[in-house]
């Protein structure tokens, strides 16, 4: 009878544990399965901006402080202060809406298998199409560089706008003043121009920021067509892309410790 008894105890004892056991698996199953978030937009929209969503539409207006640039088919470039994107499911049954999670704007794809995002901007009573979008922070046109921390979660300037008036004149202000070194090599250093990192080519002697690369590298890492190049605009070096996705991949050197970083989709992130 004890006997009995003791095997009907195991028999539960082992039950239960095998119930628990089931059930944290699932919860961790659960876990590693994330909803992907495709098509980010190159900004983050500023902490007292107003969002509104709508089906799948979300529209903001931009406060004090913070301007929007727009690029349109044709390469002009739009200003404005209210701004939308959209995200519609191009194949697939639907489940692509936009989202600002992390403060990030893009699309959030569930069921659909192609996502697309649409920028546009009011101006003058009218909805102008937009190929690309940057919100900047106009109080702060120039940062220095101090450490590799002052890069971690920020977003590389889009190659659009490398011909934005307001980028170019403070790359001419830098340019400027990096000719007073004379230097007989050079590095890429980063700076963060209206909140957006962008990479410029300086003499070495010239103390623009304490982090600077001497590798620099551009490529395709989507598509089986196309092109991804290093591309000069003065100082300035951008990856000029014709291919799906273009990865950028540098080591940077702050002082004696040496970080591979890796930009894509615009976003910089450190491997």
């Amino acid at each position: 009878m004890k006997k009995l008894n003791y095997l009907v105890l195991c028999l539960l004892t082992t039950t239960i544990l095998l119930s628990v056991i089931s059930s944290c698996s699932k919860e961790e199953n659960q876990k590693e399965e994330p909803i992907p978030v495709t098509n980010l937009a190159p900004f983050t929209l500023p902490e007292n901006a107003i969002v509104e969503t709508a089906g799948n539409q979300i529209n903001y207006s931009l406060p004090d402080g913070y301007t929007g640039y727009g690029v349109d088919e044709k390469g002009n470039f739009i200003r404005f202060k209210n701004g939308s994107i959209t995200c519609t499911c191009k194949s697939g049954d639907g489940g692509c809406s936009p989202t600002t999670t992390g403060g990030s704007s893009g699309c959030l794809m569930t069921t659909c298998e192609s996502c697309d995002l649409n920028r546009s901007a009011r101006t003058s009573g009218l909805d102008v199409m937009l190929e690309e979008v940057v919100i900047l922070d106009m109080s702060t046109p120039t940062r220095k560089v101090i450490s590799v921390e002052d890069l971690k979660g920020k977003i590389m300037l889009p190659p659009q706008f490398a011909k934005l008036d307001i980028i170019q004149n403070e790359i001419e202000k830098i340019e400027k003043e990096a000719a007073r070194y004379s230097s007989e090599s050079t590095k890429i250093a980063p700076i963060i121009l209206y909140g957006y990192v962008v990479m410029l080519e300086v003499p070495e002697a010239y103390g623009l920021s304490t982090v600077s690369s001497a590798y620099y590298v551009c490529e395709c890492t989507e598509g089986t067509t196309g092109s991804c190049r290093k591309q000069h605009y003065g100082s300035y070096i951008i990856c000029e892309s014709t291919c799906k996705a273009c990865t950028m991949r540098a080591t940077l050197q702050d002082a004696d410790k040496e970080y591979a970083m890796e930009v894509f989709n615009h976003r910089i992130s450190f491997l």
